[in-house]
């Protein structure tokens, strides 16, 4: 049985594996040029409608950030 800082340790060693595989599934489901960051976006979106201040307080961006997240998507189509 771990302790809890060994199995933090543990979690810490697999991240960058997991979001590798992320980012791979995410790039053959989205397309390549679409970045996390944008995904989460659509992620949100998916859920419900949202506001540009709600997305950039759920993104914890700035909301210039939010809106060139989401003009990238509109360009992209």
């Amino acid at each position: 049985m771990w302790t809890p800082d060994e199995a933090a340790q543990e979690l810490l060693a697999v991240l960058p594996f997991l979001n590798r595989l992320v980012a791979n599934e995410l790039r053959q489901e989205t397309g390549e040029d679409t970045t996390m960051p944008q995904f989460r976006v659509l992620m949100h979106l998916s859920e419900s409608s949202h506001t540009l201040s709600e997305l950039a307080r759920k993104r914890r961006v700035s909301l210039q950030a939010a809106g060139e997240l989401v003009q990238a998507l509109i360009t992209k189509g």
